[in-house]
């Protein structure tokens, strides 16, 4: 059952937002995890429905979108920033094995923001 979410992928990048919305649901219902990228990129969508719905869709779809979300903590938007701890924060136990990962290629910048989230989420790294 691999076609219902072809049509989603596509709508992701429809002009009409509340295309794009139920977009995002669908595909966040589905946990698709090959419209992670798409999704993540719709966290900097103009509509902040649009973006309310990635957000929770990449929560729902777990570890597999932890890395593409990582880079967004050091974003230079504070929006994006916030989202981004958000999301891997409300994932919780999912997101720690691929943000430890994460960690050993991170510069010194997103390492500090990788501790300060898996820190939050009240993992001591052993």
């Amino acid at each position: 059952g691999g076609w219902r979410h072809r049509p989603a992928l596509l709508d992701l990048t429809d002009t009409h937002w509340l295309n794009r919305k139920h977009a995002v649901e669908v595909l966040g219902e589905l946990r698709v995890e090959s419209a992670v990228t798409p999704l993540v990129e719709a966290l900097n969508d103009e509509v902040g429905d649009v973006r309310q719905r990635a957000y929770e869709a990449l929560i729902k779809i777990g570890a597999p979108s932890v890395p593409q979300v990582i880079p967004y903590l050091v974003s230079e938007e504070d929006d994006l920033r916030q989202s981004a701890t958000e999301i891997l924060r409300k994932m919780g136990n999912p997101a720690v094995e691929p943000l430890a990962t994460a960690l050993a290629d991170a510069d010194e910048k997103l390492q500090k923001r990788i501790m300060k989230v898996l820190d939050r989420m009240g993992y001591k790294k052993k």
